[in-house]
């Protein structure tokens, strides 16, 4: 359980010497998502790739999402999304 609460390299082909980011697992834990950057089949800046997760890479427990909103706390207004 301690293992699981640390990071861990997946290794190639998922990291690689190359510019990944953004590494997102769908709900049910066998599909994921990777923003890619300059790749030559790309076709733009950060093109999303979809792969099915091996069955070792697989999460454990399936992770639950929330949807919502956030406010500040003295005023009650709604806060805007940070760009980044």
């Amino acid at each position: 359980m301690v293992d699981e609460l640390y990071a861990k390299n997946l290794g190639y082909p998922i990291d690689s010497p190359e510019d990944e980011m953004r590494l997102v697992i769908d709900p049910h834990g066998d599909k994921a998502y990777i923003v890619l950057n300059d790749r030559p089949e790309g076709i733009g800046e950060g093109d999303i790739y979809e792969f099915r997760l091996w069955p070792e890479l697989r999460p454990a427990a399936i992770a639950t999402y929330v949807k919502g909103q956030v406010v500040e706390a003295k005023t009650g207004c709604l806060c805007r999304p940070v760009r980044t």
